[in-house]
């Protein structure tokens, strides 16, 4: 039973560096492939070997390039069960809560997650948590994950559940869907004079939007989503399609 206060935790000197990254540091020109997912077998024994519980709590907790604030965290080991509740949550202007269950006490191992968070900052988590810099807004995310498994492999092809997000007041960054529209309608009724001369709109920067709200279906590892919506002051944009994890691909 322990109690601890980490003060500022920086877990970066104990986790080891992303072979991908390495790979695209080395050669950014490198033709992009697709993941292959390690079918190594993974031994979660050492989590049956003690029971305990911990309330753990840090100021400020960096992960890789990701920046939390303060945090609490109850751990509870029992019988080779480990489940770790997220009590509190401060990061990216946000909040939120959440649960992650291991079963490490059969094999195939079965994890599951649950997560809510409110009011984050799109911008700055999608970019130290992914290098994704085109999202502009804050909002809510949401999942309900579950998978299982004795690999990386497995639990990619085994993931199911439901990501959710609602994104206000925000923008897309890289090109302006409604700039485009506008050309496109001025073409149409010959008013040649306001069709702008940025012929790839990329001085445009972005579309900017009202509300952008999804939800993702996963089963078996695929992610389906039908009712992607963005919102302008000028264009409605809808879309659907799917994310294929273990082929990683998207269509």
């Amino acid at each position: 039973n322990a109690n601890i206060d980490l003060g500022i935790l920086n877990l970066n000197p104990y986790w080891p560096q992303s072979t991908a990254t390495q790979q695209m540091k080395s050669d950014n020109k490198a033709k992009s492939e697709p993941l292959v997912w390690d079918d190594s077998e993974l031994d979660l024994s050492a989590l049956g070997l003690i029971n305990a519980n911990i309330a753990i709590q840090s100021r400020q907790l960096m992960v890789r390039k990701i920046k939390l604030g303060e945090n609490k965290l109850a751990v509870k080991m029992h019988n080779g069960i480990v489940i770790v509740k997220l009590l509190e949550f401060q990061g990216y202007e946000g909040h939120g809560t959440g649960i992650i269950e291991v079963a490490a006490n059969n094999k195939p191992y079965q994890i599951t997650s649950k997560f809510e968070l409110a009011n984050i900052n799109a911008e700055p988590l999608l970019t130290d948590a992914a290098g994704f810099d085109k999202l502009l807004g804050k909002g809510q995310l949401a999942w309900n994950l579950s998978t299982k498994g004795i690999s990386q492999r497995d639990f990619i092809n085994q993931l199911n559940g439901e990501v959710n997000f609602s994104f206000i007041d925000g923008a897309v960054k890289g090109v302006n869907l409604a700039a485009i529209a506008k050309s496109a309608s001025n073409i149409m009724t010959g008013n040649l004079a306001a069709v702008s001369l940025d012929s790839d709109f990329s001085h445009a920067e972005k579309t900017d939007f009202a509300a952008l709200t999804g939800t993702f279906n996963i089963s078996s590892g695929v992610a389906h989503t039908d009712n992607l919506a963005l919102n302008n002051p000028f264009i409605r944009v809808s879309g659907a399609g799917d994310v294929d994890l273990p082929q990683t691909k998207i269509k």
